[in-house]
This record gives structure tokens, sequence and C-alpha cells, in this order.
């Protein structure tokens, strides 16, 4: 099981970065595309700039990466957008990946998004919908309505939840 510093459990940018890397190297070794690979590593890691927007918004003045990851990791966000953190955007790549004939570098930000979600979905334990922008903005994109339903250590960025009946 993957756990970050501390003994907690939830995905951080060292296990995107290594989960990218062996699903990306997987993806070589079937499909003999680099473009692929190179792809799907990127969009598996890079999603997670959905969360410098994420604190922009809510705090738009500068601040260091320091302050971002602090932040972040300590659920001192009021709304967690994550715009790229979608599972709508998965049946949409895929048939771009389709209608583009297949072109290896869509397939392997389609890759590299479904593994991003699937790895948030298992690791973070949200309530089922969270990671559909379309459930989150009906929730007002509060992060205790993501991360509520199953207790402790759950948050992508770090918000500590609550159980059903409001206990830590």
């Amino acid at each position: 099981m993957l756990r970050s510093p501390g003994g907690d459990r939830r995905m951080r940018l060292e296990h995107h970065v290594a989960v990218s890397t062996v699903i990306s190297a997987a993806l070589f070794a079937v499909l003999k595309s680099w473009q692929v690979a190179v792809s799907s590593f990127l969009a598996g890691v890079f999603i997670d700039l959905d969360h410098f927007l994420d604190v922009f918004v809510e705090y738009k003045t500068g601040f260091t990466l320091r302050e971002f990851f602090d932040i972040c990791h300590n659920g001192r966000l009021e709304r967690l957008r994550l715009v790229l953190h979608s599972w709508e955007l998965v049946p949409l790549l895929a048939a771009a990946t389709l209608v583009s004939g297949s072109n290896p570098w869509v397939m392997g930000i389609a890759f590299g998004i479904a593994q991003h979600l699937v790895c948030d979905q298992f690791y973070n334990r949200p309530v089922p919908l969270a990671y559909f922008m379309i459930w989150r903005w009906r929730q007002g994109f509060l992060p205790d309505k993501m991360f509520n339903e199953f207790g402790k250590g759950a948050a992508t960025v770090g918000q500590e939840s609550t159980d059903v009946q409001g206990n830590n």
C-alpha cells in the first residue's frame, strides 16, 4: 500500500510519478509507441496542475511552491474544483482517440488521466462520485462533501475527513 511519510493513506506526487512510470513502461512494452508512453506519463502526473488553479482562485496572490503544498496537504482550500480530475473526461478522450484514428498522443493522455483517477479513487477514499465534475459542482465543490463518507485520511489535497456521523 502506498503511504506517505507520517503514515497517511493518500496519493501524492511521488506516488503518481511511480505509478505513471510503471503504466507508461507497460504501455510501451505492449504498444511499442513512445508517444503513448510519454503522453501517458505526462498526463498521469501533470493532471495535478489543476490544484494550482484551485489555490490561485482562493488565494489570488502569489504563493511559493512550499506554500502551495502546505495549502494542499493541510486541507486549506474551501473549494475543490479540480477541473482535470473528472471521470467525464475519460470517455471523451476515448472518443477523441477513436475519432483521431488512434492518435498516440491522445491515446496516451486518455490512459494517463484514467490511471491517475483510478489511483486517486482507490487511495484517497473519496465518496464514490467525488471524481465526477458534475457531482462536485452540484455539491458546491465542498471538500467535506467529497471526502466525508469513509473517515480520516482521504482527501487528495490533505483534507482531514469525518465519517457520516461527523466523528473524526
